[in-house]
């Protein structure tokens, strides 16, 4: 995977959940050291579709990859 500013980064699937009202994956990526595992959820409402993503790894970098994240979710959903 890409991340940001070209970063190549490694990355797995470490969950799928394909059932249920709420559907979701999770992943996790390292870099530099770091981890990161990102969990994704959507959900089917009245009103269209929910997504959702849930970050675990040290406050620092999920802090700063939240902007990027939620341009990203943005993008996925309009």
């Amino acid at each position: 995977m890409h991340g940001p500013l070209g970063l190549r980064v490694r990355f797995r699937v470490v969950a799928v959940d394909g059932t249920g009202p709420v559907r979701s994956w999770s992943w996790a990526v390292s870099a530099a050291g770091l981890r990161l595992v990102l969990r994704h959820t959507v959900e089917a409402v009245a009103t269209g579709t929910r997504t959702g993503l849930t970050l675990e790894g040290p406050a620092p970098v999920v802090l700063g990859y939240l902007p990027i994240a939620r341009s990203a979710l943005r993008r996925l959903v309009r």
